[in-house]
């Protein structure tokens, strides 16, 4: 076929098929750049390398008592950033053996306030230990109804030590000023490594999108009547010779104001079809419906 409106299809669906391509490339990108997020919700956690974390992290002071200030964060992060974590090529979360586990007798709380900044309540929403892995003496927080006696290997993410949990250290060591922990804390609460949970849901959802728009370009491909140029003339008659008249007129048409005017179509080059439209003329005027 040789006509105006077979070959506006064809070539709207060949730019239809680049875009794809395109948006399915930089899918790929975004998906290679952030693999160590998605693939870690579905590979099974390394077992640490005891002698690599002994090797590769160093060991602090544990400071004296201090104060916190009230503009001091006394918060707990709920994920953690790479610049900040013990990594292993492209692992961040480990299975860890611990050996020697002592509770520190402090509470990290979640403060609910109320109206004039009173607290209201306080829940207890972590509790930290004490563990050697390997020769280092490593802070782990848990959830408060950890284990270590029934957790065997446990799961997690070693990350900075939080300021509020320095200070509890600080309370319960600074006596002893020669006591060093391993500059890493492993956090086993489910922790998350930045942008790790929607790097998963939009990688999932922009696929599904994908393979949408890929299934539509098939059909299209198999079936140029399916594409959106000629589904539209469907609702004047029969599509061939809806086709035929409106080629007919083409020949003759004015390209005025971005549109092709015939005596009774308006047609018009949009996005990824041809627009195709009744010309309705009243007082001079072309009136679209």
């Amino acid at each position: 076929m040789n006509t105006f409106i077979y070959k506006s299809m064809k070539k709207y669906r060949i730019k239809y098929l680049i875009i794809l391509i395109v948006l399915v490339v930089l899918w790929g990108v975004y998906v290679n750049a952030n693999s160590p997020y998605i693939m870690n919700r579905f590979i099974d956690h390394p077992k640490l390398s005891e002698s690599h974390f002994s090797e590769n992290t160093e060991n602090v002071k544990v400071g004296m008592p201090f104060e916190l200030h009230r503009s001091d964060d006394r918060t707990v992060k709920d994920f953690a950033t790479r610049g900040e974590s013990y990594w292993v090529g492209d692992r961040y979360e480990f299975k860890v053996s611990l050996s020697d586990v002592l509770p520190i007798e402090s509470d990290i709380t979640n403060k609910m306030t109320g109206t004039g900044g009173k607290t209201t309540k306080q829940d207890v929403s972590a509790k930290l230990w004490l563990a050697k892995i390997g020769d280092k003496n490593v802070v782990v927080m848990s959830y408060p109804d950890f284990d270590p006696e029934k957790s065997g290997d446990v799961t997690g993410i070693f990350t900075d030590i939080p300021l509020i949990v320095k200070y509890q250290l600080a309370q319960k060591f600074g006596e002893t000023p020669d006591f060093e922990v391993c500059e890493y804390m492993l956090d086993t609460r489910g922790l998350e490594m930045e942008s790790e949970g929607f790097d998963l849901v939009f990688s999932f959802v922009t696929l599904l999108v994908l393979i949408y728009l890929a299934v539509k370009l098939a059909i299209q491909f198999a079936n140029y009547r399916k594409t959106p140029t000629y589904k539209q003339l469907e609702k004047y008659g029969d599509c061939d010779e809806v086709e035929k008249l409106i080629e007919k007129e083409l020949a003759n048409a004015v390209f005025s104001d971005k549109q092709y005017v015939c005596e009774n179509w308006l047609v018009i080059p949009d996005t990824f079809k041809l627009k195709i439209v009744r010309n309705h003329k009243k007082h001079g005027n072309f009136k679209y419906v």
